[in-house]
């Protein structure tokens, strides 16, 4: 019918569509603008990894004289390294419980605006457990670092050190 039409009327300047070219169309632009904003997201992932790597890093060096006592009172490097990679990885578990719970009432808070009512949400769950297993592990790789900077703390030097 429209392909009619637009024969018909094309000189007049007719544009018909079926009403899957105009859905597909539409809903192209929109998943477009979804993944530029995944994209977005991801960079605030990688960049919060980082911070939470420099932030342990620098928690190793504020806390030099509390890991030489601990390394002079016959704590094994092992225990040393796995005591600040449990901090670190327990830190980014709160942050990810705590972002999560925070998106879900900001979903149900906003959604009644943009849907005129509170019909069903859709909460990608394979997603958000895919993003914050990655999360979290980002946070464990930038907190390897500064647990092992940890464990190599020289007793002595940390004991003498004033900081």
């Amino acid at each position: 019918v429209y392909k009619r039409q637009e024969e018909s009327f094309g000189d007049l300047g007719l544009d018909a569509k079926t009403t899957e070219q105009v859905v597909k169309e539409n809903l192209g632009y929109e998943l477009s603008f979804l993944h530029l904003f995944q994209a977005y997201l991801a960079l605030g992932l990688v960049i919060g990894a980082l911070g939470m790597g420099a932030l342990a890093a620098r928690e190793v060096q504020d806390r030099r004289r509390e890991i030489g006592g601990m390394k002079a009172l016959g704590w094994p490097k092992r225990m040393v390294w796995q005591t600040f990679l449990a901090e670190q990885v327990w830190f980014a578990l709160a942050g990810v419980v705590i972002g999560i719970i925070g998106a879900a009432i900001a979903i149900v808070a906003i959604s009644p605006g943009w849907l005129g009512s509170v019909t069903a949400i859709y909460f990608p769950a394979g997603t958000v457990a895919m993003l914050a297993l990655a999360m979290v592990g980002a946070a464990a790789l930038g907190a390897l670092v500064a647990a092992r900077d940890a464990a190599r703390v020289d007793p002595a030097d940390a004991m003498r050190s004033v900081q």
